[in-house]
């Protein structure tokens, strides 16, 4: 008789609880109360230190994901002249990361702007926007960066390396992706959301994006296995929401409940072999991961029901969101569960999703060559 796992998911209680408590952490957050989310406000500088026909770097970090772009500044634009991507290590340390860093720059630049996945506080250094490391996640501890500016740690170690001086600018992933095609009309009515290897999610608040950090929301009740996930992880009891919902941590689920439940099959190593499997649509183990996917998309979309909730305090008009991450855009049915869930929430006509796979070396760009 084959399996029936449908008792893993959430039911519609479970998600209207968790959405609610969702809005009530940026709320807490937002007047500077504790909560595991955060409200970190970003200004973007609107002009650029680079002079017309100067080439730049641009890279984004991610979880598993590396690319880089060298870039031309236009008087009217900027001209991606080569792009390449690249496995990225285990950062276990600054050292490692420092390093890799330092191997992938273009010995023809002085300026990098970098697109980094992590929770970082900004700060401006030198008119541009830096940021002090928080903590590592996505199984990538970092030791040695926490607390220490990015784009100077950078600086420094090129300098002593390489005794060459570069400059270089700093923000999360989400908030580059944010400014990747805003307007000053649009800014108000624009979330930046990332569904990938992590999660998270920026707003437009009076000319500010507000990076939310929303992978370390944790006023849920975790799942039995995403407790186990939580107890092995590198940071327990850090990026709660991450380990139910990201790709970095989707396929140790389906391991971890196909062994409680018997099922013959070897363990997965990554989440695009869990979506693999739902696709197949045979046998124990597709139904198993077609349960998860759908459960990290139901959890997924109480956060962008939250945020349009707390979103229509302020802000009149349909919210656009602008999407990046492979779980998203590349997973199993993924987008067409969010909409399922966004349904159950009656918000589906108060928001539109961007049609567009928004590159990630776009946001890097604008956060060194400007908004103007």
């Amino acid at each position: 008789m084959p399996a029936n796992f449908d008792h893993l998911l959430l039911s519609n209680n479970e998600l209207l609880i968790i959405k609610d408590n969702f809005i009530h952490e940026i709320q807490k957050a937002s007047l500077g109360q504790e909560s595991s989310v955060s409200f970190l406000p970003h200004t973007i500088p609107q002009t650029s230190p680079l002079k017309d026909g100067e080439m730049f770097q641009v890279m984004t970090i991610g979880g598993s994901v590396f690319k880089s772009a060298l870039v031309k500044k236009q008087p009217n634009e900027c001209v991606v002249l080569s792009e390449k991507d690249d496995a990225i290590p285990r950062f276990g340390s600054d050292r490692i990361f420092l390093e890799f860093i330092t191997s992938h720059l273009d010995p023809t630049v002085t300026y990098l702007s970098l697109n980094l996945a992590y929770p970082l506080d900004p700060v401006f250094r030198d008119n541009l926007l830096d940021g002090i490391f928080v903590r590592g996640g996505k199984e990538h501890r970092f030791d040695g960066l926490v607390g220490k500016k990015v784009g100077e740690s950078i600086e420094e170690f090129v300098f002593t390396r390489l005794k060459r001086k570069v400059h270089v600018t700093v923000a999360n992933d989400t908030v580059c992706l944010f400014i990747s095609d805003v307007t000053l009309q649009s800014w108000n009515t624009t979330v930046a959301g990332i569904i990938g290897t992590g999660t998270n999610y920026a707003i437009g608040m009076n000319k500010q994006i507000i990076n939310l950090q929303s992978g370390s929301f944790n006023a849920f009740t975790q799942t039995p296995s995403g407790k186990i996930i939580d107890k092995e992880s590198i940071y327990p009891g850090k990026g709660i929401t991450d380990k139910e919902v990201a790709g970095a941590y989707l396929f140790k689920h389906f391991n971890i409940i196909a062994k409680e439940n018997n099922l013959s099959f070897s363990p997965l190593s990554s989440t695009r072999e869990l979506s693999q499997l739902a696709e197949k649509n045979e046998g124990d183990g597709s139904k198993l991961a077609q349960i998860i996917l759908e459960r990290s998309a139901s959890f997924a979309a109480c956060q962008i029901a939250g945020i349009v909730e707390f979103k229509q305090q302020t802000t009149h008009g349909p919210l656009t969101f602008v999407m990046e991450g492979a779980l998203y855009w590349d997973a199993w049915h993924y987008k067409e569960f969010i909409h399922k869930y966004i349904e159950r929430f009656k918000v589906l006509k108060k928001l539109r999703f961007s049609p567009i796979r928004h590159h990630s070396i776009r946001g890097g760009i604008k956060l060194l060559s400007g908004l103007s």
